[in-house]
C-alpha cells in the first residue's frame, strides 16, 4: 500500500472508533472504514455499501423460491437472487446461498393426483384454500378413520428428507409425517397442526428402496387438514421449496463471487478484517458449509469459516498449505453467528459474539484473490445452505477490543 493511502485508512480508522461511540454497531459506526459492506438483511441488495455498486457476479441456472416480507413463497427467476424471511416473524433474514436439490415427489400440489394412494375412506379436496405462496392450490385432506392414509412411493435410498406444508382448517390436532419400508421400519414426525402454515420435515436413512411417504395424517377419527408443497429431496436437512407437476424439478445452486479488479478494489493483501452475521438455515447441518471464503482458487492459501455440523462455527486461515488454526466449537448452534477474524503477519485474532478467540503469533497472510459467497469456491462443494446477513471488510487489522465490539 502507498503511504498516502494507508495515512487514510489510518484517519479513516481513528475517526470511525470516534464516531462510533454514539454510532454504535448498528448505525455505521465502525462500519465508516470498511472497504467493502454488503449489508443484505437490511439493504435487500447485492450492492456494496462503500462504492455504491454491485460487485458480485451472481449465478443460478434455475428459478427458486423465497419467503417475502409479508411470509408468502416468491419465485425468483434465474440469476436473481433471493433476499429471504423468517415466514413467521417477518424479519429480514439476508441473502439465501443454497446447493442444488432436485425434488422427487411429482405433483406436490395436487394430493387429489392418481399418483397418491388415498386408502379407507380418505377424501381430496383440491383447491380449498390459500396456500403459503397466497395461490388457492391447497389441498383439504379428510380422514374418516384414523387409520386412513394418503401416501406415495418411491424408489430411493440413503439419506432423504421428506416436508410438507400443513395446517387445519380449525382449532389443532395432533398429527403425524412418515417414511416407511418393511426393511428400514417407520420413520415418524410427530406434530401439532393449527390453522397456521409450519413446513413440517423428517429425515430418515433408507436402505430398501421402494419407501412409501405419507404426506400427514392425523392421530384420531375425524381429521381434517390442509397439506400443500409436498418435497423429496436427497440429503439430511430440507431445503427451499421446489415446486413440481408431472416430472421431478431441480433447483440450481446458487453461486456469488467476487473476483478481478471488483476484489482487488477493495482487498489488502498485507493485512486486513473480515466481520460476517451469518445463520444455517434451521434444519441444516451439514459438514463444513461455508458461510464466506477468500482464496486464490485452491485450499493452499484462504481466510474463511464454516459451520460444521450443528455443533460448531469454525473461523480459519491456510498460508501455502499449512493447517488452518480453527476458532473451534462454540454454544448453541444451530444459530446465527456474528464473527471477525483479523489477519496481519504474525498477527492473527478470531472472535464471536463479543468473545476473543483464535489467535497466531507465527503464521504469514495467505495471498488471495477470490471472495466466495456461501460455499467454498475453490470446488463446487461446502455449501452454506443458509443465510449471509452481513458481510464487511476492513484494510486493516482492527484492535482485538474493536473485534469485540463488533460482534457483540
Amino acid at each position: 500500500m502507498t503511504r498516502n493511502l494507508r495515512s487514510s485508512l489510518n484517519t479513516g480508522l481513528n475517526n470511525g472508533l470516534r464516531q462510533s461511540i454514539s454510532g454504535g454497531v448498528n448505525g455505521l459506526g465502525f462500519f465508516r472504514t470498511a472497504s467493502l459492506d454488503l449489508q443484505f438483511a437490511s439493504k435487500k441488495t447485492l450492492n456494496d455499501r462503500v462504492s455504491n455498486s454491485n460487485l458480485i457476479t451472481f449465478t443460478r441456472a434455475s428459478s427458486a423460491t423465497y419467503v417475502d416480507g409479508n411470509g408468502i413463497i416468491q419465485s425468483a427467476t434465474t440469476n436473481i437472487p433471493r433476499f429471504d424471511h423468517d415466514p413467521v416473524t417477518g424479519e429480514s433474514l439476508g441473502l439465501l446461498i443454497e446447493e442444488s436439490r432436485t425434488n422427487l415427489m411429482t405433483y406436490s400440489e395436487q394430493l387429489d393426483n392418481a399418483v397418491y394412494t388415498k386408502t379407507g375412506t380418505t377424501v381430496v379436496t383440491p383447491n380449498y384454500g390459500l396456500a403459503p405462496d397466497g395461490t388457492n392450490t391447497a389441498d383439504k385432506v379428510t380422514f374418516g378413520l384414523a387409520s386412513d392414509r394418503i401416501f406415495r412411493n418411491l424408489s430411493v435410498t440413503g439419506a432423504v428428507t421428506f416436508s410438507v406444508y400443513v395446517r387445519t382448517v380449525s382449532g389443532t390436532t395432533s398429527a403425524r409425517l412418515q417414511a416407511y419400508n418393511a426393511t428400514d421400519g417407520a420413520t415418524t414426525k410427530q406434530f401439532t397442526a393449527n390453522t397456521e402454515w409450519q413446513r413440517v420435515s423428517l429425515t430418515a436413512t433408507l436402505t430398501a428402496a421402494s419407501t412409501a411417504f405419507y404426506p400427514a395424517f392425523p392421530l384420531a377419527d375425524g381429521g381434517e387438514l390442509l397439506v400443500w408443497g409436498a418435497q423429496l429431496e436427497e440429503g439430511s436437512f430440507s431445503t427451499s421449496y421446489i415446486p413440481t407437476t408431472s416430472s421431478t424439478v431441480t433447483r440450481a445452486a446458487d453461486v456469488a463471487e467476487i473476483t478481478g479488479t471488483n476484489f482487488s478494489s477493495f482487498y489488502n493483501q498485507s493485512e486486513g478484517t473480515v466481520f460476517a452475521d451469518v445463520g444455517p438455515t434451521s434444519q441444516s447441518s451439514v459438514s463444513a458449509g461455508r458461510p464466506f471464503m477468500f482464496h486464490n482458487g485452491t485450499s493452499s492459501d484462504r481466510i474463511g469459516s464454516n459451520f460444521a455440523f450443528s455443533s460448531a462455527f469454525n473461523l480459519f486461515y491456510n498460508q501455502g498449505g499449512n493447517a488452518p488454526v480453527d476458532l473451534g466449537n462454540i454454544p448453541g448452534l444451530p444459530r446465527d453467528v456474528t464473527a471477525a477474524i483479523a489477519y496481519k503477519s504474525g498477527d492473527y485474532r478470531g472472535a464471536h459474539d463479543g468473545n476473543l478467540a483464535l489467535s497466531d503469533s507465527t503464521a504469514a497472510v495467505p495471498s488471495v484473490n477470490t471472495l466466495s459467497l456461501g460455499f467454498q469456491g475453490y470446488s463446487s462443494a461446502a455449501y452454506h445452505n443458509g443465510h449471509i446477513k452481513r458481510l464487511a471488510y476492513f484494510p486493516t487489522r482492527l484492535p482485538d477490543a474493536t473485534l469485540q465490539n463488533i460482534t457483540s
